[in-house]
């Protein structure tokens, strides 16, 4: 990857093939990435998006440590948007009743 938008070094890399996978490079989500994932539980569809954004197969991040995955999460719900707020706020920014 060129450019990666966040680079995450395994606490436990794991061997795949020959080669030791060590750290993980991400770029960002993109629109056909959420695509994909439609209707994917919500495990399902985090696995995809780590997959999408390293260019790792989905059997490679089968291999993932459990610590490194919930890191790897982390990187991706930085690449999501922020919910946006509803309803009227007064002019002070609280919520009105």
């Amino acid at each position: 990857m060129n450019n990666p938008a966040a680079t995450l070094q395994l606490n436990h890399p794991f061997q795949w093939g020959k080669e030791i996978v060590s750290e993980l490079q991400f770029r960002r989500i993109k629109a056909k990435d959420l695509r994909q994932i439609g209707s994917m539980d919500d495990t399902a569809a985090s696995l995809q998006l780590i997959a999408n954004a390293t260019g790792m197969t989905p059997k490679q991040v089968d291999e993932l440590d459990s610590e490194d995955l919930m890191e790897a999460q982390k990187i991706i719900k930085g690449f999501m948007p922020k919910p946006q707020e509803t309803g009227e706020k007064s002019s002070d920014g609280s919520p009105t009743e």
